[in-house]
């Protein structure tokens, strides 16, 4: 382990270099639980177990022998347009996300927090669109390194949702994380994980997990 909690190192050896001719990146997508209501669900667990079919690719890194990413406990709220599948996502308003705090979208950009209320999750973000607009989406974003090397100059998205006038979105994160290899070299780009091959694992705080591809299958499996 790194100087951050959730690692995932992925072991390639040979096969990277196979990887780089054909064009192909490692990429990982997180499981994220999302929810839309005119106010915070109570009593109820919004988690998935395994990534849901729209989704958004969190990391597309190239591939090397050994890969080691990293990330800590840290998210962002992040507010951008419409998103199709297949765009890569602009983050046009940032802000620091408090678990269990409902925090209002206004039309200058994003404003107060609050608690969420009594039998909310106080592990899932709550987002408040208060702007008057329904031409907006939002999600959860975070930065990730690899070998120690941050990937982008920011934080990345790694859910998006639309959330309309007067609506609550909450998400919730999950500990399940899907590892596959993808043509685009692209980071944030919403995709619908049905048209790839997704292998899922668990990250555990303060516990690695070591994967390895069969280049016979390209497929990933653990050997942790």
């Amino acid at each position: 382990m790194g100087d951050y909690p959730y690692s995932i190192a992925v072991s390639l050896g040979s096969a990277a270099s196979t990887l780089q001719s054909a064009g192909l990146h490692v990429s990982i997508i997180r499981a994220t639980g999302v929810s839309v209501n005119s106010a915070p669900v109570t009593n109820a667990d919004i988690t998935p177990a395994v990534p849901t079919e729209k989704a958004v690719v969190w990391v597309a890194a190239n591939p090397s022998q050994s890969m080691t990413f990293e990330w800590g406990n840290a998210l962002k709220v992040y507010q951008t347009g419409p998103v199709e599948t297949g765009s890569v996502i602009i983050e046009a308003s940032l802000d620091v996300a408090q678990a269990g705090y409902v925090i209002s979208y206004l039309v200058t950009g994003f404003g107060s927090s609050s608690p969420a209320p009594a039998g909310a999750s106080q592990s899932d973000y709550f987002i408040d669109n208060k702007s008057g607009s329904n031409d907006v989406s939002f999600g959860l974003a975070q930065c990730c390194y690899l070998n120690g090397n941050q990937i982008s100059d920011g934080p990345i998205p790694i859910c998006n949702e639309p959330i309309i006038n007067n609506m609550i979105g909450q998400f919730s994160e999950s500990s399940k994380f899907g590892v596959f290899l993808w043509s685009q070299s692209d980071s944030g780009v919403v995709i619908n994980t049905a048209t790839v091959g997704v292998d899922t694992f668990t990250v555990c705080s303060g516990t690695q997990l070591n994967i390895a591809l069969n280049p016979s299958t390209n497929r990933f499996y653990s050997t942790s």
